[in-house]
């Protein structure tokens, strides 16, 4: 099966870390799948380079030197190009089937695979209109809502991350069978319980991992949950980089908060940890601590059940499908420092049952969160789809007006 697959690429922090293919692309390759990854992240437009250590092809697509790290709004003004290079290379060379990361590269991809005549499976790993409800902020334009839908409708397949949002697609008309639940790959053998890990002072550790520091992630909540935890610290790894945590206002905001409530020498802002290194941090720590309002899936928290820590999670998004709530750690409401500190208080002092939880997160991070389960699931979605051998007709017109709009 050949399989084009539309997105960032080798993206490890920033506004489009959740839409990078590697990780898939990869692991896809490994299953046999024929794998071209169509990005915007550097490079020369049209210039093709294989990676032959992860067995698939990259593509750079025009305006790969501006829009590859930016924004939603800052991709939407190039999909257009990004849509007839697509086009122009698929009638030339189609594939079996398209996938696309995520909604905003779901525009361009559909549209030219509808012109194509190649059927589409879209990724849609977050609703916006789910992270506006549930995270009380705005993610990308106003329009972002609306074209997932659009995509949801139309698109021959449709992945989303968490059961909560396939909920949320049913209720806005998708078809269930065009629906499928697709978490990210995650390395067992890179995130796992044995190796070195930083050095660490004689309080009870407990972790947690974000991409950025606003208010949604839960940060302050666990430091305020950690002022009735007198024997714990708290790590907080993301950010920026350490040497601009000062600069950043959220950064200031959170350690404001620990003043607030007297933990300062017992929260410790790391800034930004590089992928190599984050095991090593993960391995120091007695507990992981996941307090985010919504998080569609959460790849921090499952990197974490990988390297054997209990998990206190918010009981939210992925999170409930992703924590086995007391046996791989604990689900808590969201937004409740009180009860967040006690949940983290009685795995604290669980000792035997403790390690017990970090072991089942371990099993449960190998078997349903390795990268050949994924790729099984992807690539059976996308031989479903390939199968159908046409898009929709009125899917496809819905689409190409709405992709247009962007264009």
């Amino acid at each position: 099966m050949k399989l084009a697959l539309v997105g960032s690429h080798g993206v490890e922090q920033g506004a489009n870390a959740r839409d990078d293919v590697a990780p898939l692309a990869s692991a896809l390759a490994e299953h046999g799948v024929d794998v071209v990854v169509y990005c915007c992240r550097g490079g020369a437009t049209g210039q093709s380079a294989s990676r032959a250590e992860a067995g698939y092809r990259v593509v750079h697509l025009p305006g790969a030197g501006t829009a590859g790290n930016g924004s939603d709004a800052e991709l939407a003004a190039v999909m257009g190009d990004f849509a007839r290079f697509l086009t122009a290379r698929w009638t030339e060379d189609p594939p079996d089937v398209v996938g696309s990361a995520s909604w905003i590269y779901g525009v361009a991809a559909q549209l030219a695979a509808d012109r194509c005549g190649v059927p589409s499976v879209s990724s849609l790993p977050e609703l916006g209109h789910v992270v506006q409800r549930r995270q009380r902020r705005r993610a990308g334009p106003p329009q972002r809502p609306r074209f997932e839908r659009l995509i949801a409708r139309s698109a021959a397949g449709v992945m989303v991350s968490c059961n909560e949002d396939l909920a949320e697609l049913v209720g806005l008309g998708c078809s269930r069978r065009r629906l499928s639940l697709l978490p990210r790959p995650v390395d067992a053998r890179h995130f796992s319980p044995e190796g070195p890990a930083v050095h660490r002072t004689d309080r009870q550790r407990i972790v947690t991992v974000t991409r950025d520091l606003l208010p949604y992630r839960g940060v302050d909540d666990a430091i305020r949950a950690l002022s009735r935890l007198p024997g714990a610290e708290l790590v907080v790894v993301g950010g920026p980089d350490r040497h601009s945590l000062d600069k950043d206002a959220d950064a200031r905001r959170l350690l404001g908060v620990a003043r607030a409530v007297n933990v300062s020498d017992r929260v410790h802002l790391t800034g930004h940890v590089s992928r190599d290194d984050l095991p090593r941090v993960l391995r120091s720590a007695d507990v992981f601590v996941a307090p985010s309002w919504y998080q569609p899936f959460g790849v921090a928290l499952v990197e974490a059940m990988a390297c054997g820590l209990p998990v206190v999670a918010s009981a939210a998004g992925g999170m409930l499908d992703t924590v086995v709530n007391d046996v791989t750690g604990v689900l808590v409401p969201p937004r409740n420092p009180f009860k967040l500190a006690k949940s983290l208080d009685e795995v604290l002092r669980a000792g035997a049952l403790r390690s017990g939880m970090g072991l089942a997160g371990r099993v449960r991070a190998q078997s349903r969160y390795c990268s050949d389960r994924v790729a099984a699931e992807a690539a059976e979605a996308y031989e479903v789809a390939a199968r159908a051998k046409t898009v929709r007709g009125a899917g496809g017109s819905s689409s190409s007006t709405a992709t247009n709009h962007v264009a």
